[in-house]
């Protein structure tokens, strides 16, 4: 069983997915559902070919038989993007997801290696300060070598003031 929050149908806010209809499974509180439950759910809300994000604060990719539940999820013909805090490790089954988007961390768990093209490192930004610009400029240096999508989630109406900071490094975005 699988402990859940909700499972509801809304437009992606961010990241590649941005602006497209997604049935979001949000990991965590008290309800558990068994993962037949959730497939089921997940019909009831979705059109096949279409994204289901798994989500969750601070949720352990290897838990909760997850694994399990992608490859249900896959089998429904349903595309899957699993977002995680990168403070754990990559599961076995890394591959069997279509996309993840993994935050970035100094000391993450997560093989940032192994994420593909279609895949997205995400960098949380809390301030205009000028030290955390240069920590940003520092994570995207560090993270130029890996063949996904960068994107760097920034206070509302602060987009525009990091286009000279990302417009120096390929595959970089800001929502």
């Amino acid at each position: 069983m699988i402990p859940i929050v909700s499972i509801k149908t809304g437009l992606r806010q961010e990241g590649l997915n941005y602006g497209v209809p997604v049935t979001f499974i949000t990991l965590g509180g008290v309800d558990r559902l068994e993962i037949e439950d959730i497939l089921k759910e997940v019909l009831s809300k979705s059109v096949k070919r279409s994204w289901v994000c798994i989500v969750g604060e601070e949720f352990d990719p290897l838990s909760f038989g997850i694994g399990t539940l992608v490859k249900g999820l896959s089998q429904l013909q349903r595309y899957v993007e699993v977002e995680t805090d990168g403070l754990h490790r990559d599961p076995s089954w890394t591959h069997t997801v279509d996309r993840w988007v993994v935050d970035f961390q100094d000391k993450s768990s997560y093989n940032l290696g192994s994420l593909r093209a279609s895949d997205t490192i995400r960098i949380k930004v809390d301030s205009l300060a000028p030290e955390v610009a240069f920590e940003v400029k520092e994570v995207l240096e560090i993270t130029s070598k890996i063949n996904c999508v960068k994107y760097l989630k920034v206070p509302k109406g602060t987009q525009k003031k990091w286009l000279g900071l990302i417009s120096k490094f390929e595959r970089v975005r800001v929502y």
